[in-house]
C-alpha cells in the first residue's frame, strides 16, 4: 500500500464523508431546532453570567466524573441500538421504515433513524472530547468550575454547556424516536395489510 492511499484512509476521511452524505444536507434539522436553541442559550448564558452567579459550582473534574460515566453509557446505547435496528428480523418492518417518507426530512424513516443514533453517538463523542480537553487545560485546579472569570475561561465553560446539554437533549430525542418508531410497528400488527412495502408519507417525528 502507498503512503498516499494510506492517509486517504482513516477518521478524517470517514469523518468528512460522514459530513458530506449525512450532515450538510441535514443541517437544517440539526440547527433549527428546540434542543440546539436550548443548549446554545444554556452556553450564552454561563458564558455570560456563570462566573458572577455560580460561585458554589463543583469542581471541573467533579463534573467531568459524572458527564464521563454517563456519555459512556449514552454511546454503548446508540451503537447497541444502531446494531439492532441493521439486524431487524422482521425484514417486513425495514422496508415499511425505508419506504416510510417523513414531510420535510432527508431520505426515508429508516434512514432517519440510523442517523438519529450516529448523530447522537457522535454529539456525545464530542461532548466527551471537550471535557477531557478542558479537565486537561484545568490542570486539577481546587476551584469551583466557575470560579475564574477570564475571557478564555468563559468561552470554554460556555462550549461545554452547549455540547453537554445538547448530548443530553439530544439523547431524550432519541428515546422519543425510539418510542415512536414502536408504535409504528405496533400498528402495523394491527394493520397486516399495512406490512407491504408501498411508499408512504407520515408527519414529522421527534427527531
Amino acid at each position: 500500500m502507498s503512503l498516499s492511499k494510506g492517509l486517504a484512509r482513516g477518521v478524517l476521511t470517514a469523518l468528512v464523508s460522514f459530513c458530506r452524505r449525512d450532515v450538510l444536507p441535514r443541517i437544517g434539522e440539526i440547527v433549527l431546532t428546540q434542543d440546539f436553541a436550548i443548549s446554545a442559550l444554556l452556553g450564552l448564558a454561563l458564558a455570560a453570567w456563570g462566573p458572577s452567579r455560580l460561585t458554589g459550582a463543583p469542581r471541573l473534574a467533579d463534573f467531568a466524573m459524572g458527564f464521563l460515566a454517563y456519555a459512556a453509557i449514552a454511546l454503548g446505547f446508540c451503537v447497541a441500538g444502531m446494531t439492532i435496528a441493521l439486524t431487524l428480523p422482521d425484514r417486513s418492518f425495514l422496508e415499511r421504515l425505508a419506504n416510510l417518507e417523513i414531510k420535510s426530512r432527508a431520505g426515508n424513516a429508516l434512514t432517519s433513524l440510523l442517523f438519529v443514533f450516529t448523530w447522537t453517538a457522535v454529539v456525545h463523542w464530542a461532548a466527551i472530547v471537550a471535557v477531557l480537553m478542558a479537565l486537561t487545560l484545568d490542570g486539577g485546579s481546587s476551584q469551583g468550575f466557575a470560579a475564574n472569570g477570564t475571557p478564555g475561561r468563559r468561552v470554554v465553560m460556555g462550549l461545554i454547556a452547549f455540547v453537554c446539554s445538547y448530548a443530553l437533549l439530544q439523547f431524550l430525542i432519541t428515546v422519543l424516536t425510539l418510542a415512536h418508531v414502536a408504535r409504528h410497528f405496533v400498528s402495523g400488527l394491527h394493520s397486516p395489510a399495512a406490512t407491504s412495502p408501498s411508499r408512504e408519507t407520515v408527519g414529522k417525528p421527534p427527531i
